[in-house]
């Protein structure tokens, strides 16, 4: 890698547990000299007179999913609002990003008997 190129890793967060999990395999990733990490978390249906509390979530959505981060991992935090995979690329596309991690959902035991670890 040379000294001017740059790796940057994103990683999209929500509510569900495995964020934490998440954040620190992406983490892992961009412990690589050069790598930046940025994580983003998006508000799907805002509500005007509910953005004061959805913001507030949001940023303890990220707080919860960073917390265990060394204190040296570069680290860029973005909000958006909207559908999230589209904020998601559209963010991605902002920053140029090399990679996506993305957990997958939560599913109960019977969801993942029927539909398989990968869906």
């Amino acid at each position: 890698m040379s000294p001017q190129s740059r790796t940057v890793i994103l990683t999209a967060v929500d509510a569900n547990r495995s964020a934490v999990d998440v954040v620190a395999a992406a983490a892992k990733i961009a412990s690589i000299p050069g790598a930046e990490l940025h994580i983003v978390h998006v508000i799907e249906a805002p509500v005007a007179s509910q953005l004061t509390r959805q913001l507030e979530e949001a940023r303890a959505v990220v707080a919860k999913a960073t917390a265990e981060l060394p204190p040296s991992t570069s680290l860029t935090v973005h909000l958006a609002a909207g559908e999230p995979a589209a904020q998601i690329l559209q963010v991605a596309a902002n920053i140029h990003a090399d990679m996506i991690v993305i957990g997958t959902r939560e599913m109960t035991r019977l969801e993942r008997f029927l539909l398989g670890s990968v869906a």
